[in-house]
């Protein structure tokens, strides 16, 4: 007798089984105006997720970490074997931490929500792929979560394959396989620089090479060609050079299995996991280990020999995870003797209460935060951001409108964190629609609507469907909408809060504090903005205070509790000064 229920993993509608009552394991599933058709009519249910409350992901995430650690001491091993060197565990951890932490990550993700379905509906079915289209494996980490439509994690077909993998395992009497061709998802994805950055890198590079230093700065987020010669005056023009490094591609070819050996993967051997999980993540890794790390590995290290130095210091804010090149790079000096820093270079550190980045952040022998400190990391040292400390006390207000920014999320949870996911996409709109509802008449006609990355949920036409008059705007950068705005309203705990309290521009801050969970150190800071009046918890009462005070917003943001709030969060987590070249230049000349 056919079971009742029909579970669908990914939105690839066309795998469904239409005869049956259908299980969606999360909105990613309603993606695409077809599938919103063919659901119209139909018996269907939407799985509760299963990272509510949120603390769960935090414990999630330091599960995902021992994982990482354990897996990470065998996979060094294994590589030094297989590429015939001998690297510490440090030049791994470099060059393929990113990656792994990640995908282990998004793999739990995975599995519990199947174990999810499973305590729920234990009887329903599924179609999956046969075993042999099985095969997670990526280009690089670039292909692998790169933000966007683009990425393997975020793509409908990858994630067929993951949760086949995870069916196969814990229910292979629930599932029926089907035939697909699975070679079509197998593109490489890797980012793409403008020939203008190609220039610029090319020109310089004849002086970096006559001038250089014992430091190099590499991929600094926010960081100007102004702001590079004058930190190379500041520091010593022979000191400190800056090379970006924008040249990572394959060999040749356009797909995955022009470089993929089944061969070389089968001399891969893990020793068996501690749990179901593990073991599991042990069997299929092999196969997942991005090609750059095995097959075009000797490729990617000979092209970076050109450019090996005697180091002492190398810096970057995020060519630690997204510049694969740099990561052959720094990972080869730092197994030299250079020493190795990451500089914060966005939200959400030392306040969330998951962060899978910070982990790796801390790594290194020295972070610079943006303000915080904590007991839990013994290398975190505090700079001012250089980005923040540009934007610090700019507000110059030249519009009559309120700058509403928004966020977005991945179609699939790229790895565990405590933010806005695809499981909270529906209730994220809907506070959006509370929030305009709310306000007067006269304020709704003056919002100006700044989307985030569209990554396929339809965040326009949703606000559209709310205010079909409501500006959008797309041009320019956000802070520089900000500065000359009358008022900002930001939904979300990321970076654009603390561009907004460093400007100084009138704010209000409302977002789901059950989504945004933050960290105990931090929540004083927190309750701080909430008594001044910045920070609220739900949108009608953010609206209501906007309500309030848009007539003269400057009046009620320039007391003296709201700046000696604004002030306090700052210093602690959006450290800015006007001299923050010097005191970047002071705090770098210790390592030499």
């Amino acid at each position: 007798m056919k079971r009742d229920y029909y579970l669908a993993t990914t939105a690839l509608s066309e795998i469904w089984d239409n005869n049956s009552k259908l299980l969606l394991t999360n909105p990613w599933c309603l993606m695409g105006n077809n599938n919103k058709r063919m659901l119209r009519d139909r018996d269907y249910m939407v799985l509760p997720s299963p990272w509510e409350p949120a603390a769960l992901r935090k414990t999630a995430l330091e599960y995902c970490h021992v994982v990482y650690e354990e897996t990470l001491l065998q996979m060094y091993t294994i590589l030094n074997d297989i590429h015939h060197v001998s690297f510490p565990l440090q030049y791994w951890r470099i060059l393929i931490g990113p990656w792994l932490l990640h995908f282990i990550s998004a793999f739990c993700d995975r599995y519990t929500r199947i174990g999810n379905a499973l305590k729920l509906f234990p009887d329903f079915h599924t179609n999956v792929l046969p075993v042999e289209g099985c095969c997670p494996v990526s280009y690089s980490y670039d292909d692998f979560i790169k933000f966007g439509i683009d990425a393997k994690v975020t793509d409908d077909y990858y994630n067929l394959i993951l949760y086949s993998i995870v069916l196969y395992s814990l229910c292979p009497n629930s599932v029926s396989v089907i035939e697909m061709d699975y070679k079509k998802n197998y593109n490489i994805n890797v980012t793409r620089y403008g020939w203008k950055s190609k220039l610029f890198n090319k020109l310089k590079k004849p002086f970096e090479n006559i001038l250089g230093g014992h430091i190099l700065m590499s991929n600094m987020y926010h960081l100007s060609l102004k702001d590079s010669l004058l930190l190379k005056m500041k520091f010593g023009i022979n000191r400190m050079h800056f090379r970006d490094f924008i040249d990572f591609s394959p060999p040749e070819g356009t797909s995955l299995l022009d470089y993929y050996s089944p061969g070389l993967r089968k001399e891969i051997r893990f020793r068996s996991g501690e749990d179901k999980f593990q073991e599991l993540l042990l069997e299929i890794l092999p196969n997942a280990i991005p090609v750059c790390y095995l097959e075009t590995y000797g490729y990617h290290r000979r092209k970076i020999s050109q450019y090996i130095d005697s180091l002492k210091l190398i810096c970057s804010s995020v060519g630690w995870s997204y510049n694969e090149e740099f990561k052959f790079f720094a990972a080869e000096c730092v197994s030299k003797g250079a020493r190795y820093i990451e500089f914060q270079h966005g939200g959400n550190y030392g306040t969330s209460l998951a962060v899978s980045d910070e982990k790796l952040a801390t790594e290194k022998d020295v972070y610079f935060s943006w303000g915080w400190k904590s007991s839990d990391y013994k290398n975190v040292n505090v700079l001012p951001s250089n980005h923040l400390s540009k934007l610090r006390e700019t507000h110059n207000m030249k519009l009559d409108n309120v700058i509403f920014a928004v966020t977005t999320a991945p179609r699939y949870d790229c790895k565990i964190v405590g933010a806005i996911g695809p499981d909270n996409i529906s209730g994220y709109f809907k506070f959006q629609e509370l929030f305009i509802l709310s306000l007067r008449d006269i304020i709704k006609d003056k919002i100006l609507y700044r989307p985030s990355k569209d990554t396929g949920w339809g965040e326009e036409e949703h606000i559209k469907r709310i205010r079909a008059d409501i500006k959008v705007i797309l041009n320019d950068k956000l802070v520089n909408w900000m500065k000359k705005a009358k008022l900002v309203v930001i939904d979300h705990a990321h970076t654009s809060f603390l561009e907004s309290l460093t400007i100084n521009v009138p704010s209000v801050f409302y977002w789901d504090h059950d989504i945004y969970s933050m960290r105990q150190e931090a929540e004083p800071y927190f309750q701080a903005l909430r008594d001044a009046g910045i920070l609220y918890k739900d949108p009608v009462s953010a609206a209501r205070k906007v309500n309030e005070i848009f007539d003269d917003p400057e009046e009620w943001w320039l007391s003296d509790d709201v700046q000696d709030a604004r002030k306090e969060f700052c210093d602690r987590f959006a450290y800015a000064r006007k001299d923050w070249m010097d005191v970047w230049v002071k705090e770098l000349r210790k390592f030499i």
